[in-house]
């Protein structure tokens, strides 16, 4: 499949989805995709995003699930519309700090990735002000939580089935977090 050409065609569609594509390398005429709304890649070998895909105003929802990501570009900040950002199965090893622009951002899924959630990672997702939902489900690279997970407090539901955290963990979330709805 050629993805110029694909992406010519589909110029106006709002949504799009070339899930197991493997298309490899986004072309930059993605940037051109100036009325899409929702965007998904799932499991097509992407690598690396082009910093075009900051051109993309409209853009509501982002899926990039099963693609060996290891970094997200900066201007993925651009994305002000964003409100759906998922990155499970990633090869993300911590939270990029980019994810703070995206001040509209509601649901981020970072499930089964390596991150390992430091103070930092948290202190990213704390200037997320309109962030609801959260998942670190299948997360096997941490067995604490950070000291400053209280920051979270404005979320609605936190997922973290299929941990290894600790029972002390679970009782302080439950303590620091009484209002968010915590999925174990």
């Amino acid at each position: 499949m050629d993805a110029n050409t694909w992406f010519e065609e589909h110029k106006e569609d709002r949504v799009l989805n070339l899930s197991n594509k493997e298309v490899g390398v986004l072309p930059t005429s993605i940037g051109n995709l100036n009325k899409v709304e929702e965007l998904t890649f799932q499991y097509d070998s992407l690598t690396t995003l082009p910093k075009e895909i900051g051109n993309l105003k409209q853009l509501k929802i982002l899926n990039l699930f099963g693609n060996p990501l290891t970094a997200l570009p900066e201007e993925l900040g651009n994305l002000e519309n964003l409100e759906v950002l998922l990155l499970g199965r990633t090869e993300l090893k911590e939270i990029p700090p980019v994810i703070s622009k995206l001040k509209h951002l509601r649901t981020l899924a970072l499930d089964e990735t390596k991150v390992q959630l430091t103070e930092a990672d948290v202190e990213v997702i704390a200037n997320l002000p309109s962030l609801e939902i959260l998942d670190l489900s299948l997360m096997r690279e941490y067995k604490t939580l950070p000291k400053n997970l209280a920051k979270l407090s404005f979320l609605k539901q936190l997922i973290l089935q299929k941990t290894l955290l600790e029972k002390s963990d679970v009782v302080r979330l439950r303590d620091e977090l009484p209002k968010v709805r915590v999925k174990l």
